[in-house]
């Protein structure tokens, strides 16, 4: 099946139609026929030129939640909330145990979070005893 498209592209005209197309491979990696999107490319050059810049690597990307826009690194496993908080506060780069407070709290919580769901038989005696180790 062809895609829509529109031939003899002007300068100022971008012909990007809606491809719609099974993919060139198949579950196991077997070629099909070509793919209508490569089969498109031979009838609008431009649409190549778009394809190509949208497919490039890009040092950043872009992301978006309520309160704004931001780019974020492109190889980043983090997204735009982490960004915020690392731009926000500023405790990057400070270890743990410069709150040893914190760490002490935070045990206690792990403890009784371990406590409890032992109790309700959510959690194995060999966990809950290595959990209450490490507490």
């Amino acid at each position: 099946m062809l895609p829509s498209l529109r031939t003899g592209c002007n300068p100022g005209h971008t012909c990007i139609m809606p491809l719609l197309h099974s993919p060139a491979f198949n579950s196991i990696g077997q070629s099909r026929t070509a793919s209508p999107l490569f089969v498109a490319f031979r009838h609008c050059p431009c649409l190549f030129e778009t394809f190509f810049i949208m497919s490039s690597p890009a040092s950043s990307r872009i992301e978006k939640d309520l309160l704004g826009v931001l780019e974020v690194p492109a190889n980043a496993y983090y997204g735009i909330q982490t960004l915020r908080a690392v731009n926000n506060f500023h405790l990057s780069g400070v270890p743990l145990s410069h709150y040893p407070k914190l760490v002490v709290a935070l045990a206690m919580v792990k403890q009784a979070a371990a406590d409890a769901n032992h109790q309700l038989g959510h959690l194995n005696d060999t966990k809950h005893s290595a959990i209450s180790e490490a507490c």
